[in-house]
């Protein structure tokens, strides 16, 4: 399951020391478990598809908030929003 990716990522940033990589993962992993409690609660599986679309949705959070930056000019933020949405389109892309 991607699930299962993401957070053999996520203990590989953290060996690291990769703070922007574990923060998206960290992020996309935290959403995914409310996804299954909801889902557990409803009598459904958290499938791939769940999984893919958290990250979509995280993927255009992380560009509202780039926006945002970039509005109020700071940039060091800009940086490291992009390094993050680099890591979710990796692995939707690996997916």
């Amino acid at each position: 399951m991607i699930i299962d990716e993401l957070k053999k990522a996520n203990i590989e940033a953290l060996k690291a020391h990769d703070n922007e990589s574990r923060a998206s993962l960290s992020v996309a992993i935290n959403r995914y478990m409310q996804v299954s409690i909801e889902n557990k609660a409803n009598n459904k599986e958290t499938t791939d598809a769940d999984t893919i679309r958290i990250l979509t949705k995280l993927s255009k959070e992380l560009d509202e908030e780039k926006e945002g930056y970039e509005k109020a000019g700071i940039s060091e933020e800009v940086k490291n929003i992009e390094l993050q949405k680099t890591l979710i389109i990796e692995k939707q892309t690996y997916i």
